[in-house]
């Protein structure tokens, strides 16, 4: 590697002392040595080692990768940081009193491929996707020796590159289960148990409309399942908050899904709304509003990545203009305001009190494209439309089955104001005569894109994915 540099080059920068301090190894996260490599990569050959405490020279400088030569004569390329849980650590430092080495031209950058990491948190989900690969080809690789070595050597190289990004080598198995729990969620085949809510005065079906339409969206589910829920008592939410009573009544209605296999009984309770209605008020209200107040409630909570969660969704309101907006007509809308990447986009309309005809005229027009067809847009499809019956003020919603597309789980928790109807309805048509029939106005369509969510779902956990995330 010495001979990369001219001789007049190599004496002029003789002079550039650099150290590894020798505290770094008492203080976390406790680095008593760093790796010298035969070139600026992390997947180089590791060719020697500084310990804490040398002092070596620095010949030249790429960015932040140094050409260093040590005490032994061994020249090497060192790279002077380390990323530690959301600070920067700078491992190699100029002795006092030196000047900086002299900067060598940047080689021509390689043109981005179209989905190049754009930061460290996209950096270390790929890692991880190519470690797994990595991994699977060392075992396949059985019985060849030469091909054994390469694999190992490639196995190396990328642990050695999620150090960098602050990835204890420990801590990859956890990564990869959390990694493919979230993702088992999000590619589920089979719906989410549908159980009731007990609405005995009336007055929770905004906030229980919405809670069904999120229940049944796989990427809110697998998102507060597994930044929420399942820590809920680390997080030490207060109960008496209304993410507490969301997140309380979200438990209770997990608990009832789980037991309605067991027993015929458990099968006909219903959830209790008590803790919804106590924490987000009494009366009427609006789904928009519940939402807002969610959203409002999430980023209230001290946990960063809890914070994050809010960043999923977006909420477009679309007027009434004398006729239903067309699927192309909220996708312009959408773009409008740059919210195409959002894995969940909510579209409030706000329909008057329309005829008979009219409303299965609307209904019809809202008819999504069939299965594995994008609703809105490129990869966005229908989920859940939520309604609202204009003559006694009262909102219902309709579920898409994860099973099988072409059904519609109806939930109305006041029974009496929908005499006749069935739980489950068999293709849009018939939605579109239910709707007709009881006086149910298209409130809010929730579209849901799996695609858009798998490429944010990792940046929501710092300490989950990789310490320098900066979102999951």
């Amino acid at each position: 590697v010495r001979g990369n540099l001219p001789t007049a080059m190599r004496r002029a920068s003789s002079m550039g002392q650099w150290e590894m301090p020798e505290s770094l190894q008492y203080d976390p996260p406790y680095i008593d040595s760093w790796r010298v490599r035969e070139f600026a990569a992390f997947g180089a050959p590791q060719v020697g080692v500084v310990w804490a405490g040398d002092r070596f020279r620095v010949l030249t400088s790429q960015g932040d990768w140094l050409q260093v030569q040590l005490g032994n004569g061994v020249d090497g390329w060192c790279y002077r940081l380390y990323n530690s849980y959301g600070r920067t650590i700078e491992v190699l430092r100029p002795v006092a009193g030196n000047a900086q080495p002299p900067v060598a031209p940047a080689p021509p950058a390689e043109p981005s491929a179209p989905n190049s990491p754009t930061n460290n948190a996209e950096r270390v989900d790929k890692l991880l996707e190519e470690l797994k690969l990595a991994r699977e080809a060392h075992d396949a690789a059985l019985g060849d020796y030469g091909l054994r070595v390469e694999t190992a050597n490639r196995l190396q190289a990328l642990n050695s590159e999620l150090e960098f990004f602050g990835v204890d080598p420990l801590q990859i198995p956890e990564l990869e289960a959390g990694r493919e729990e979230i993702m088992a969620a999000l590619t589920r085949e089979e719906s989410f148990s549908h159980v009731e809510f007990a609405n005995p005065h009336a007055e929770s079906c905004w906030l229980s409309t919405m809670f069904q339409a999120l229940w049944h969206s796989r990427v809110f589910h697998a998102a507060f399942d597994d930044m929420v829920s399942s820590k809920a008592e680390a997080l030490g939410l207060d109960p008496r908050s209304a993410l507490g009573a969301w997140t309380s009544t979200w438990q209770a209605y997990t608990a009832a899904h789980d037991q309605r296999e067991s027993s015929y009984w458990a099968r006909a309770c219903k959830v209790p709304a008590t803790e919804l209605i106590r924490h987000w008020g009494r009366g009427y209200g609006d789904t928009a509003e519940a939402l807002a107040a969610l959203e409002s409630e999430i980023d209230r909570c001290p946990d960063k990545s809890v914070q994050q969660l809010s960043t999923l969704w977006c909420l477009i309101p679309i007027p009434w203009q004398g006729t239903c907006p067309t699927a192309q007509q909220m996708w312009e809308t959408v773009q409008s305001w740059g919210l195409e990447k959002k894995p969940l986009i909510l579209v409030e309309t706000t329909l008057p009190q329309l005829t008979t005809a009219s409303t299965l005229t609307v209904v019809r027009s809202l008819e999504p494209s069939g299965p594995g067809l994008p609703d809105l847009g490129h990869t966005h499809s229908l989920i859940a439309m939520i309604c609202y019956q204009h003559k006694y003020r009262h909102y219902i919603v309709w579920c898409r089955s994860i099973t099988s597309s072409d059904e519609w789980i109806f939930f109305n928790d006041v029974g009496g104001l929908t005499r006749g109807s069935y739980d489950r309805y068999q293709g849009w048509e018939q939605v579109s005569l239910a709707c007709a029939k009881y006086g149910l106005s298209p409130k809010m369509l929730v579209y849901e894109s799996l695609e858009s969510a798998q490429a944010l779902i990792y940046q929501q956990d710092p300490e989950k994915h990789g310490a320098t995330c900066a979102v999951m």
